[in-house]
């Protein structure tokens, strides 16, 4: 018998998961998110130092903008946000761009020339008005993928669109020998190698505007997003399911693991479906377990902080930083990674996150994974 029921569980305690759970309880639905307690920094002596780097999506007319807007912390946002004055940079041999949608067309001239450069910047507002055409995708009310008749309709119509045109696109991007850039960026960006056309578009607009840096990294914006979940009667708390119940076709319960019994309407899962399917033992449906099987392990992000002495950062260095030390190679490990400056404490000191995609063909355990991480940081 279910100790307490909810109309919706959210599993998971990423930024996905919190914010799925927020808006949820905002509209009305009694919420639980309910994570594994994962923290979000560790303590080596005096510093706590973040586990991964957490940017937000400002561009105008994103999804971002959107989770706000409903949530009424566009200002509560802004004064979590730092304001450099070069928001971002892209290094690469011979090559040293400050990014800012003010800024790009006039470094593009000094690094590679006026008609070179020129040549650039078209492609780039090329891709730029590709990524436009996954606001409708993502920003709108439409589920993704499309559940009823029209929406699938809808959603088709728009995907194969944008499939042609981002395709093409990148077709005659890559023509331009600065292509393997805007790929590398992709892959620092979604954490993956080998990113679609249309994701690659996304990506470099991202970048172009800037990645928005959080004063406090990610700890800023999950206490926000908490405050006005709680704010709302939704409810975090910290649980390991080991089973889902299901009746009638839906589930009607979880279990977990000391013994407890919650009761849901509906579940979201921020998780891999083999996860899911393994939480459901027989009754997982045979299209979450043919998801699984198509899902492959390519990486794991991996991170290195460094503590530094502010005197020791470069003057004009940017919050975020992509270095594209092998435009040639895979965009994977020290060949495209990611520097994440932080705030000056009150010591004097600054801590620099390096974040890098550590390339295997599946999953690792930890006797294996330790020594690819240890020859990672070696470079």
């Amino acid at each position: 018998m279910p100790s307490n029921s909810y109309d919706l569980v959210v599993l998971g305690d990423d930024l996905a998961a919190l914010v799925c759970g927020t808006l949820c309880a905002r509209r009305g639905l009694r919420t639980l998110v309910l994570g594994d307690d994962r923290p979000s920094r560790y303590t080596l002596g005096p510093h706590k130092l973040p586990i991964e780097p957490t940017l937000w999506p400002a561009t105008p007319g994103s999804a971002g903008e959107r989770v706000f807007k409903e949530l009424h912390a566009e200002l509560a946002l802004r004064r979590k946000l730092r304001e450099p004055k070069i928001p971002a940079q892209l290094v690469a041999p011979d090559l040293r761009i400050d990014l800012g949608n003010d800024r790009l067309a006039q470094e593009l001239d000094r690094e590679v020339g006026d008609k070179p450069g020129k040549a650039w910047l078209a492609r780039w507002d090329k891709g730029i008005e590709i990524a436009r055409q996954l606001d409708p995708l993502l920003s709108s009310e439409h589920a993704f993928p499309g559940v009823g008749f029209f929406e699938k309709r809808e959603l088709t119509r728009l995907t194969e669109k944008l499939a042609v045109d981002a395709n093409a696109w990148w077709t005659d991007a890559q023509s331009n020998p600065h292509s393997a850039m805007w790929r590398a960026l992709g892959a620092i960006a979604l954490r993956h190698p080998s990113a679609s056309p249309a994701a690659i578009a996304r990506a470099i607009d991202a970048w172009r505007a800037g990645p928005s840096p959080l004063r406090g990294d990610g700890d800023a914006i999950r206490e926000l997003l908490a405050e006005k979940l709680t704010t709302a009667g939704g409810e975090i708390r910290a649980g390991r399911v080991t089973e889902m119940d299901v009746s009638w076709g839906k589930i009607s319960s979880l279990t977990l693991a000391n013994g407890d019994e919650i009761g849901a309407g509906q579940v979201v899962a921020s998780r891999p479906p083999g996860e899911v399917a393994a939480l459901l033992g027989k009754k997982a449906p045979k299209r979450l377990a043919e998801l699984a099987e198509g899902i492959a392990l390519i990486g794991y992000r991996y991170t290195l902080n460094v503590v530094l002495d502010e005197a020791g950062i470069p003057e004009h260095m940017a919050p975020t930083v992509a270095v594209i030390a092998a435009p040639d190679k895979e965009p994977v490990g020290d060949a495209a990674f990611s520097l994440h400056i932080g705030e000056t404490d009150d010591a004097g000191r600054i801590v620099v996150m390096i974040a890098a995609l550590l390339p295997t063909d599946g999953p690792l355990d930890a006797d294996r994974l330790m020594p690819k991480c240890m020859a990672l940081r070696a470079g």
